[in-house]
């Protein structure tokens, strides 16, 4: 039997859907009252508005409820608001440097082409 692009087999399409649309789950409460019995969730912040951000860690970030996907930030405004908007992301910045710097942010995915992983370590680590 041959398969077309037009007619996937249907086996593939359905793990190709689980994969690129696994279910969501509630996230944990942001409250920080004293009686409140769970944790606030990790806040990801987002270097780059890359193609690599969705399948690596946007989607799997759907599953966890204790991840959010809270910010992302580009060389161009446009471009990370743009980004935020596509992916439901609380927050854009214009620089990488303005992500870093704020401290709701608790971790930092590195989507940056790897051409300038280098500068970002180093700027990072200074």
């Amino acid at each position: 039997m041959i398969y077309h692009l037009t007619s996937p087999c249907p086996t593939t399409y359905i793990f190709l859907l689980q994969v690129f649309n696994p279910p969501v789950v509630p996230k944990l409460s942001t409250s920080t009252s004293p009686s409140a019995t769970s944790t606030k969730p990790l806040n990801f912040g987002i270097l780059g508005a890359a193609t690599i951000g969705p399948p690596a860690l946007i989607f799997p970030a759907r599953c966890h409820p204790d991840v959010v996907i809270y910010a992302v930030a580009a060389r161009k405004l446009e471009k990370a608001k743009a980004y935020a908007k596509r992916w439901g992301i609380e927050k854009a910045y214009e620089g990488y440097q303005n992500l870093l710097d704020d401290p709701e942010v608790d971790v930092v995915y590195n989507a940056v082409c790897p051409s300038r992983y280098t500068v970002m370590c180093l700027f990072e680590a200074f």
